[in-house]
Protein backbone atom coordinates (compact mmCIF):
# COMPACT_ATOMS: atom_id res chain seq x y z
CA UNK A 1 0.00 0.00 0.00
CA UNK A 2 2.99 2.33 0.55
CA UNK A 3 3.62 2.31 -3.21
CA UNK A 4 0.29 3.97 -3.97
CA UNK A 5 0.12 7.71 -4.56
CA UNK A 6 -1.03 9.50 -1.37
CA UNK A 7 -4.59 10.11 -2.57
CA UNK A 8 -5.07 6.48 -3.66
CA UNK A 9 -3.48 5.25 -0.42
CA UNK A 10 -5.92 7.35 1.65
CA UNK A 11 -8.83 5.98 -0.39
CA UNK A 12 -7.64 2.37 0.06
CA UNK A 13 -7.25 2.83 3.82
CA UNK A 14 -10.70 4.40 4.07
CA UNK A 15 -12.12 1.43 2.15
CA UNK A 16 -10.34 -1.02 4.49
CA UNK A 17 -11.83 0.69 7.53
CA UNK A 18 -15.28 0.76 5.91
CA UNK A 19 -15.07 -2.96 5.11
CA UNK A 20 -14.60 -3.85 8.77
CA UNK A 21 -17.12 -1.29 10.05
CA UNK A 22 -19.79 -2.43 7.55
CA UNK A 23 -19.23 -6.09 8.49
CA UNK A 24 -19.65 -5.24 12.20
CA UNK A 25 -22.78 -3.24 11.42
CA UNK A 26 -24.20 -6.12 9.33
CA UNK A 27 -23.58 -8.56 12.19
CA UNK A 28 -25.29 -6.24 14.68
CA UNK A 29 -28.23 -5.74 12.32
CA UNK A 30 -28.52 -9.53 11.96
CA UNK A 31 -28.52 -10.09 15.72
CA UNK A 32 -30.79 -7.11 16.44
CA UNK A 33 -28.30 -5.09 18.52
CA UNK A 34 -27.52 -2.27 16.08
CA UNK A 35 -29.98 0.16 17.69
CA UNK A 36 -29.60 -0.69 21.35
CA UNK A 37 -26.71 -0.42 23.75
CA UNK A 38 -24.93 -3.48 25.09
CA UNK A 39 -22.49 -3.94 27.96
CA UNK A 40 -19.08 -2.95 26.60
CA UNK A 41 -20.45 -0.70 23.84
CA UNK A 42 -19.05 2.74 23.30
CA UNK A 43 -22.01 5.08 23.11
CA UNK A 44 -21.64 7.90 20.59
CA UNK A 45 -23.20 11.27 21.40
CA UNK A 46 -25.44 12.25 18.48
CA UNK A 47 -23.71 14.67 16.13
CA UNK A 48 -20.40 14.51 17.98
CA UNK A 49 -17.32 12.34 17.81
CA UNK A 50 -17.23 11.77 21.55
CA UNK A 51 -17.96 8.36 23.00
CA UNK A 52 -18.23 6.81 26.43
CA UNK A 53 -18.14 3.20 27.63
CA UNK A 54 -21.42 1.54 28.56
CA UNK A 55 -20.84 -0.46 31.73
CA UNK A 56 -24.52 -1.45 31.91
CA UNK A 57 -27.34 -0.15 29.72
CA UNK A 58 -29.52 1.22 32.52
CA UNK A 59 -32.95 2.84 32.11
CA UNK A 60 -31.52 6.33 31.53
CA UNK A 61 -29.09 5.21 28.81
CA UNK A 62 -31.74 3.05 27.18
CA UNK A 63 -34.13 5.99 27.06
CA UNK A 64 -31.46 8.36 25.68
CA UNK A 65 -30.71 5.77 23.00
CA UNK A 66 -34.41 5.48 22.15
CA UNK A 67 -34.59 9.29 21.78
CA UNK A 68 -31.55 9.15 19.40
CA UNK A 69 -29.42 11.25 21.75
CA UNK A 70 -26.78 8.50 21.91
CA UNK A 71 -26.04 5.57 19.62
CA UNK A 72 -24.15 2.29 19.71
CA UNK A 73 -20.91 2.64 17.77
CA UNK A 74 -18.71 0.44 15.62
CA UNK A 75 -14.98 0.41 14.97
CA UNK A 76 -13.02 2.42 12.46
CA UNK A 77 -10.08 0.04 12.55
CA UNK A 78 -6.57 1.10 13.47
CA UNK A 79 -3.61 0.22 15.65
CA UNK A 80 -4.19 -1.93 18.70
CA UNK A 81 -7.45 -3.25 20.01
CA UNK A 82 -10.77 -1.38 19.93
CA UNK A 83 -11.72 0.31 23.22
CA UNK A 84 -14.99 -1.64 23.43
CA UNK A 85 -15.36 -4.48 25.93
CA UNK A 86 -17.17 -7.74 26.64
CA UNK A 87 -19.18 -9.35 23.82
CA UNK A 88 -18.96 -6.18 21.70
CA UNK A 89 -15.15 -6.36 21.67
CA UNK A 90 -15.22 -10.09 20.90
CA UNK A 91 -17.52 -9.52 17.92
CA UNK A 92 -15.39 -6.65 16.58
CA UNK A 93 -12.14 -8.61 16.90
CA UNK A 94 -13.71 -11.72 15.34
CA UNK A 95 -14.93 -9.74 12.35
CA UNK A 96 -11.62 -7.90 11.91
CA UNK A 97 -9.88 -11.30 11.90
CA UNK A 98 -11.98 -12.22 8.84
CA UNK A 99 -10.32 -9.33 6.99
CA UNK A 100 -6.67 -9.63 8.06
CA UNK A 101 -5.25 -7.59 5.16
CA UNK A 102 -7.62 -4.68 5.77
CA UNK A 103 -6.96 -4.71 9.53
CA UNK A 104 -3.19 -4.99 9.02
CA UNK A 105 -3.15 -2.13 6.51
CA UNK A 106 -4.93 0.18 8.99
CA UNK A 107 -2.55 -0.81 11.79
CA UNK A 108 0.53 -0.47 9.56
CA UNK A 109 -0.61 3.04 8.59
CA UNK A 110 -0.64 3.82 12.34
CA UNK A 111 -4.30 4.83 12.20
CA UNK A 112 -5.92 5.30 15.60
CA UNK A 113 -8.83 3.15 16.67
CA UNK A 114 -11.87 5.41 16.24
CA UNK A 115 -15.63 4.99 16.44
CA UNK A 116 -18.62 5.76 14.25
CA UNK A 117 -22.29 5.53 15.15
CA UNK A 118 -24.04 2.37 13.95
CA UNK A 119 -27.10 4.40 13.02
CA UNK A 120 -27.81 7.77 11.49
CA UNK A 121 -30.30 10.22 13.00
CA UNK A 122 -32.19 12.26 10.43
CA UNK A 123 -33.11 15.75 11.59
CA UNK A 124 -35.58 18.28 10.19
CA UNK A 125 -37.01 15.85 7.61
CA UNK A 126 -39.45 17.41 5.15
CA UNK A 127 -40.94 15.94 2.01
CA UNK A 128 -42.51 17.98 -0.78
CA UNK A 129 -44.15 16.24 -3.70
CA UNK A 130 -44.79 17.37 -7.23
CA UNK A 131 -46.47 15.44 -10.06
CA UNK A 132 -43.13 14.06 -11.33
CA UNK A 133 -40.74 14.73 -8.45
CA UNK A 134 -40.17 14.41 -4.74
CA UNK A 135 -38.03 16.89 -2.84
CA UNK A 136 -36.54 15.68 0.42
CA UNK A 137 -34.96 18.07 2.88
CA UNK A 138 -33.08 16.84 5.94
CA UNK A 139 -30.02 17.46 8.09
CA UNK A 140 -27.47 14.84 9.05
CA UNK A 141 -24.62 14.88 11.54
CA UNK A 142 -21.12 15.35 10.15
CA UNK A 143 -19.96 12.16 8.46
CA UNK A 144 -23.49 11.07 7.50
CA UNK A 145 -24.26 10.42 3.85
CA UNK A 146 -27.49 11.49 2.17
CA UNK A 147 -27.04 8.58 -0.24
CA UNK A 148 -27.38 6.16 2.70
CA UNK A 149 -30.67 7.77 3.71
CA UNK A 150 -31.99 7.67 0.15
CA UNK A 151 -30.95 4.04 -0.29
CA UNK A 152 -32.84 3.04 2.87
CA UNK A 153 -35.93 5.01 1.84
CA UNK A 154 -35.97 3.54 -1.66
CA UNK A 155 -35.30 -0.03 -0.46
CA UNK A 156 -38.00 0.31 2.21
CA UNK A 157 -40.49 1.58 -0.32
CA UNK A 158 -39.59 -1.21 -2.78
CA UNK A 159 -40.03 -3.95 -0.19
CA UNK A 160 -43.37 -2.48 0.99
CA UNK A 161 -44.78 -2.30 -2.55
CA UNK A 162 -43.78 -5.90 -3.33
CA UNK A 163 -45.78 -7.37 -0.42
Amino acid sequence: MHRLPPQERAFALSAARSLIFNAVLAARVNDGTWERLQIGDLANLDGRGSVFRVEAPDTELTERCRRLEIHPSGPLWGEGSPPSAAAVLKLEETIAARYPQAAAACAAARMAQERRSLRLAIHELRCETEPRAVHLHFRLARGGFATSVLTELIESQSSESST
